[in-house]
């Protein structure tokens, strides 16, 4: 049994005859659509509800008659039944013509019977099986004539038991007998099976062709996956190495500093300490003298007799007032206080490691063939590296082979990782305690084309705010209060005209103020219904018109004074500030009811603007880009967002973006670049607000800064101190 189940390993696998059910050797094998058999008996257990589930490959069936429409796998019929011919052990039957106890020693391929030597004979030299087929057994089960059996095997048809299936219908595609063809099909074009096979051999022989193209593609795409894996994992063992190396020098760096900081701070202990020890032995000595001579003193008034007092009451009041001038050191108390660079609240919201996904487009591929995943790490102000053992570039990098594999593209998508470092932008402490996005890249991304990234929001990043691009230039400042105010200036509304005047809303004095460029002070204009009131707040112009808000009033007014339109705005708590929109129409933003009202210069109301969950909130600050997106500044949920005329929001800026503490008084550029007064800072944000720098800050000669605008020339006009300007070249 084993020489014969081993002669059989390449056509009759008994695992490949078995049903994936049962195991056993199939019955009535059925082909599902799949392509995969079982038993008929096997798969009628599986039918649920009309539909049966392929246990191999989880394909559903439509079985609503049960398996009976399912066709019957005959190619591994014929096997079986071959198979199971070689397993019936003939050494042990009779011969299957004469049915005489004699080991048969051949097999007859057409009949399938095992017969003995004159059977064998008999057979081949009657006319009847003259074109039977009688080969030696020990050849039949050795495997050497498997074909011809399977040639030879007949397949009978299931309504006509004695009929060989012969034909083959082209309409019904199925395979009949004689009896079949005449009886059911007399109408429908019909073949013979050796014509229908001569037919559709070649179409099922080119589609088993194809097949092999597409898994040899498959076999190829697998390996560009396990490629595209290895790239991914030795990326990623660099930015492993290049976090545990920026780990471990940012841990030495603190150590070392705080090690420092301890040793000044006892130093300075010492120092005060010896101070301490010297004043307090010269004060003693001091104090006990005066003890003494205030002990004689009283002695010499209540015991001596009155010549030993004016004998020496000249010496005594000496001596008492030299004591008297005694003047006592000064103690340098010079107390020393902790100063964190970043809070504890603020470290502990601050991401320090962030995993960011950046789009990215090499020459010659589509905007999103490629994606990457990004680690960022940011380095905050008060542990900026050292220029010694400092972490650089090179430090943090991706292996070089992991730089080279990110150039490797295929079809779909990639997830690929790359280190990315949020340093601290390059300029003194006094200068910025800003955040700036810095990449780790290679020269290797640049592209020619224009309008491709080659690190993604990186690239867009190093293209507006370039590491080296400088920064704004003071050209100029001047004091506001040049008018003979009965107040000190409070501006509260700051912007420019067509030809770059700078116009002013001073609050206290209930004026506009009126600059030239050069900041030389000009007209003052009065609203020609001056009310304590009614405080001027804030201030747009639209065209040659001046709008300004008046406690709950929105005045237009002319360069000569005159009251074009007087408004009644919405909600009863000003202050409200303004912005214009070209020459079309301003906004007003509502504080509190967190909305923002359009209206033309004829004071006709356009429409209203409430973008989604803003409620809580207070809408300060407000100004309109050239795309028509709102930018304003919330002043309670300290944020500012970004929303289109239809109320879509486009961004949302809070405390958790590292720059933004508390958001002021904004306004945009001709770029739509966005600029914030945040605390003793001015920030510049991208149009979309997705990167921000510091631009500006005490550094630059910043006091308590206010308000904020950009004329067409780029020169940013900053109020600080309240009555004090000052005028930037913008880069």
């Amino acid at each position: 049994m084993e020489r014969m189940e081993a002669s059989l390993v390449d056509v009759l696998q008994k695992d490949f005859l078995s049903c994936g059910i049962c195991s056993d050797l199939y019955k009535t094998p059925k082909l599902l659509p799949c392509v995969h058999s079982y038993c008929q008996a096997c798969l009628k257990l599986l039918v649920r509800d009309g539909s049966l589930l392929c246990p191999q490959c989880s394909l559903v069936v439509e079985a609503k008659d049960g398996t009976s429409r399912l066709k019957t796998n005959t190619f591994l019929s014929s096997l079986v039944d071959l198979f199971q011919s070689k397993i019936n052990n003939p050494e042990m039957s009779s011969c299957s013509s004469c049915q005489k106890a004699v080991s048969p020693a051949y097999h007859c391929l057409n009949c399938n019977g095992f017969l003995c030597h004159a059977c064998a004979n008999s057979v081949e030299s009657s006319c009847v099986t003259l074109d039977h087929k009688v080969v030696d057994l020990g050849e039949f089960l050795s495997g050497s004539h498997d074909v011809e059996a399977r040639q030879c095997q007949q397949q009978f048809c299931k309504d006509h038991q004695q009929e060989p299936l012969t034909f083959y219908c082209d309409t019904c595609k199925m395979v009949l007998c004689k009896k079949c063809h005449l009886l059911a099909h007399p109408q429908h074009p019909v073949v013979t099976t050796a014509e229908a096979v001569l037919k559709n051999k070649p179409e099922v022989t080119a589609m088993i062709e194809g097949l092999e193209s597409h898994i040899k593609g498959i076999a190829e795409r697998e390996e560009q996956l396990d490629n595209d894996f290895e790239i991914v994992q030795k990326t990623a063992a660099g930015i492993d190495q290049g976090i545990n190396e920026y780990v471990n020098k940012l841990t030495s760096l603190l150590l070392q500093r705080k090690e420092a900081t301890l040793m000044e701070l006892d130093l300075l202990l010492k120092e005060r300490r010896q101070q301490h020890l010297s004043m307090k032995q010269e004060l003693k000595g001091q104090k006990e003298m005066e003890e003494r001579t205030r002990i004689f003193a009283q002695m010499v008034v209540d015991l001596g007799k009155d010549i030993d007092l004016l004998s020496m009451m000249d010496v005594i009041k000496g001596r008492i007032q030299e004591l008297e001038r005694f003047t006592p050191q000064r103690f340098e108390i010079n107390i020393p206080e902790l100063v964190v660079g970043l809070k504890e609240k603020a470290l502990s919201e601050f991401k320090h490691f962030i995993l960011r996904i950046t789009k990215e487009r090499f020459e010659g591929t589509d905007a999103n063939a490629d994606k990457r995943v990004s680690l960022a790490v940011a380095v905050p102000h008060s542990v900026a590296l050292p220029m010694e053992g400092s972490l650089s570039f090179n430090d943090s990098m991706p292996p070089k082979e992991s730089i080279q594999a990110m150039q490797v593209l295929h079809r779909g998508h990639r997830w690929t990782p790359k280190l990315t470092i949020l340093l601290q932008d390059s300029c003194s402490d006094e200068e910025s305690d800003g955040w700036l996005y810095q990449s780790v890249s290679s020269n290797e991304y640049d592209s020619t084309d224009e309008g491709a990234t080659s690190d993604g929001d990186d690239w867009f990043l190093n293209k507006v705010f370039p590491p080296t691009s400088p920064r704004p230039i003071c050209v100029g400042s001047f004091e506001i209060n040049q008018y003979m105010d009965f107040a000190m200036p409070k501006i509260t509304g700051l912007t420019v005209n067509r030809s770059g005047d700078i116009i002013m809303c001073d609050k206290a004095n209930d004026d506009l103020k009126w600059f030239s460029p050069d900041g030389i002070a000009g007209i003052c204009i009065l609203p020609p219904e001056p009310e304590g009131s009614l405080p001027l707040c804030g201030l747009a112009m639209c065209g040659d018109i001046i709008v300004c808000s008046s406690g709950c009033y929105l005045l237009f007014l002319t360069l000569q004074e005159k009251l074009l339109q007087k408004i009644k705005l919405r909600g009863p708590h000003p202050p409200y500030a303004i912005a214009s929109y070209k020459s079309s129409y301003v906004a007003v933003s509502e504080g509190s009811l967190c909305s923002v009202s359009l209206y033309k210069t004829s004071g006709q109301c356009v429409g209203r603007v409430q973008p989604a969950g803003c409620q809580g909130g207070k809408f300060l600050f407000i100004a309109i880009n050239s795309q028509e997106v709102f930018i304003v500044s919330d002043f309670f949920q300290k944020k500012i967002i970004l929303f289109k005329r239809s109320g879509e929001i486009v961004n949302v800026l809070d405390t958790s973006t590292p720059l933004l503490r508390e958001p002021f008084s904004l306004c945009v550029d001709s770029r739509d670049h966005v600029f914030v007064v945040d605390q003793e800072r001015v920030l510049e944000f991208t149009p979309d607000g997705e990167f921000g720098r510091v631009i500006l800050s005490t550094g630059n000669g910043l006091e308590d800064p206010r308000l904020v605008t950009v004329d067409k020339k780029r020169r940013l006009i900053l109020v600080h101190k309240q009555d004090h300007a000052k005028i930037f070249q913008l880069p």
